[in-house]
């Protein structure tokens, strides 16, 4: 379970990279840092999975994890242009 639980982590973490439906960066990952915590939120979401068998907890867990990020000024969608 856990070397494809790490591996589609870390696919996780490169698709928020490079979202392929914006051409500007959403989440700011580019430090090491941004790219282990991503992952890691991953590796959350991909054992809540595992754990319950239900695709809508780990779903409802992102939701959660993105409405608190975008609360706490952490990421934004809006992308400002001067």
């Amino acid at each position: 379970m856990w070397p494809g639980l790490v591996v589609t982590s870390i696919g996780f973490a490169v698709w928020h990279l490079c979202p392929p439906f914006e051409q500007a960066q959403i989440v700011p990952i580019m430090s090491i840092s941004g790219m282990a915590f991503t992952t890691m939120m991953g590796l959350v979401f991909g054992y809540i999975f595992r754990r319950t068998g239900n695709i809508m907890a780990p779903w409802l867990a992102h939701t959660l994890a993105g409405l608190v990020l975008v609360l706490s000024g952490a990421m934004t969608f809006v992308q400002y242009v001067e």
